[in-house]
């Protein structure tokens, strides 16, 4: 059974300049840590309904605000508050799928009726008086956590901090809930999260990752066994674009100082590798009239090692790199058949000779 039962308040999809936080590193540890099992996430009805029906649309139109205002700069097609509304739910809608849904529904009137007659949180003075919603998810809450189990509670609501007592633990923020984790056991959880904050950050560090690869870059095209000449041959440099599909961490070391949260760590990324090139058409040799080079487009996968090293910062969630190198050139060899054209029947990331 998990260690750790784990709920949140709708203000933790967002932070305060409005940014969308299902992408983030703290939600991308969070699942990482329930593939685990070490925690089990929980959600209430009355989350899940303010958050499709008026938390999703509002972060929609924010969203949209600088989208529009990128588009225009850099004139890239627009989205609409739909695709993104829609987006954004397709996301909330998996973690659901994951999460065990309490039901508030069963929930006696009286119960919240006793919260508000003594103004006992969530309930206040002022729109506070209003917040009945509220008061049946914690109600619902307080049932799960009877028996001892402890339920930690992310709300950025100082109501919901008021509220919760005995075996409802509150915390600001998922970061600081994570972090309290890592502290009760021990290195390998704040490497899932550092793992989270590296993945969210590496593809701001595409232009030094695709420079890295190409730099000094080993391809090679051969017709049967014997490579093709680099007269007959053209390979397009600028078409050889990286795109990042998956990054696993491999270790992480040596220890890291509280202070500065420096790291290392060797991260394996997958790669992927469009390649266009030129090559003779055979068929040009007894046929003028045949198109004496032919085009091919490639479409390859390839995993490759980075020595990284930065700063990891536990306040958001964040890296900050200082360094990242390849642990070795791109060696990369496609072994072409012409069969009325040309095929590709083997490929190697090897070096061949």
């Amino acid at each position: 059974m998990p260690k750790y039962t784990i709920t949140f308040d709708t203000n933790a999809l967002f932070d305060r300049r409005n940014r969308w936080q299902l992408t983030q590193a703290a939600f991308l540890a969070l699942r990482d840590l329930e593939t685990a099992g070490v925690v089990c996430l929980v959600l209430t009805d009355v989350v899940i309904k303010e958050a499709t029906s008026r938390v999703i649309p509002r972060i929609a139109l924010k969203i949209i605000e600088c989208h529009e205002i990128h588009a225009s700069v850099f004139g890239v097609d627009r989205l609409t508050v739909e695709q993104i509304t829609n987006e954004l739910l397709t996301q909330f809608n998996l973690l659901c799928e994951r999460a065990q849904i309490v039901r508030t529904g069963d929930i006696q009137a009286k119960r919240v009726l006793e919260l508000y007659w003594a103004q006992s949180p969530p309930f206040g003075k002022g729109k506070k008086g209003k917040e009945f919603p509220d008061a049946f998810a914690l109600i619902a809450l307080q049932d799960l956590a009877r028996g001892g189990r402890e339920v930690h509670v992310v709300s950025a609501d100082g109501d919901w901090k008021k509220a919760c007592s005995g075996s409802l633990k509150h915390y600001e923020r998922l970061e600081d809930l994570l972090i309290h984790i890592q502290h009760e056991s021990g290195e390998a959880l704040e490497s899932s999260l550092v793992a989270s904050a590296l993945r969210v950050a590496l593809p701001d560090a595409q232009e030094d990752i695709e420079r890295q690869v190409f730099a000094g870059a080993d391809v090679r095209i051969y017709d049967g066994l014997h490579p093709i000449s680099e007269d007959d041959l053209y390979i397009d440099q600028h078409s050889q674009l990286i795109r990042i599909l998956d990054c696993r961490l491999f270790n992480l070391g040596p220890k890291r100082d509280d202070e500065s949260r420096q790291f290392s760590a060797v991260v394996e990324l997958e790669l992927g590798l469009r390649l266009n090139c030129e090559v003779p058409n055979p068929d040009a040799v007894d046929s003028p009239s045949a198109t004496p080079r032919l085009q091919i487009a490639k479409f390859v996968k390839l995993s490759r090692s980075f020595h990284v090293h930065g700063a990891f910062d536990p306040v958001d969630a964040s890296v900050i790199f200082s360094d990242i190198f390849l642990d070795d050139e791109l060696h990369l060899a496609l072994k072409l058949e012409y069969q009325g054209r040309w095929k590709l029947t083997e490929l190697s990331d090897e070096h061949t000779e």
